[in-house]
């Protein structure tokens, strides 16, 4: 019989924190760390982590990326299998019934075009990767009861997905 003993981890202030309040955050595939800028009003604004050369977030350096076009707080957001950052709906902001998507690379947020016919909001609604590369996103307020959004990177587009079985309501869930 093998007995492991768990080491507990210790949190250290960053020597160079955000210049303003920061939430939501994620980790990206080139291992920078993209945080909402929570400043003003839920964005638009992100902020990006960049680790300094031995690795360390500790003495990373913080910049300004490029603006979402809509304001959101509370939203789904995956990190896309080619590194780019997508986004939709909020609790709270002008984007509600949004997507869009951020490029790491270009320092560029694009548009989805709009959600199927008669789609509500996304609101606070959850998302999950799927293995195919696409999004699975389940609304609060979805056109039909229990409906779901598949988001196609490759296409940038929005479709109607599967109905959720029995129709249970997503809000809030992850």
């Amino acid at each position: 019989v093998s007995i492991t003993t768990e080491v507990a981890g210790t949190w250290a202030p960053l020597i160079h924190p955000p210049s303003g309040s920061a939430g939501h955050f994620l980790l990206l595939s080139d291992g920078t760390v993209m945080a909402e800028n929570l400043s003003a009003d839920d964005g638009p604004g992100w902020y990006r982590l960049t680790p300094d050369s031995n690795g360390s977030y500790l003495n990373g350096t913080w910049s300004a990326t490029a603006p979402m076009h809509y304001t959101r707080l509370d939203f789904s957001s995956i990190v896309l299998k080619d590194g780019r950052l997508f986004v939709a709906g909020g609790e709270y902001g002008s984007g509600t019934n949004s997507a869009e998507v951020y490029d790491p690379v270009a320092n560029t947020w694009t548009l989805v075009p709009p959600p199927p016919a008669g789609q509500a909001a996304f609101y606070d609604s959850g998302a999950v990767l799927l293995a195919n590369g696409n999004v699975l996103i389940a609304p609060v307020y979805p056109a039909t009861y229990g409906g779901t959004v598949i988001y196609n990177p490759t296409l940038n587009t929005l479709s109607a997905g599967p109905t959720i079985l029995n129709g249970y309501d997503q809000d809030e869930a992850s």
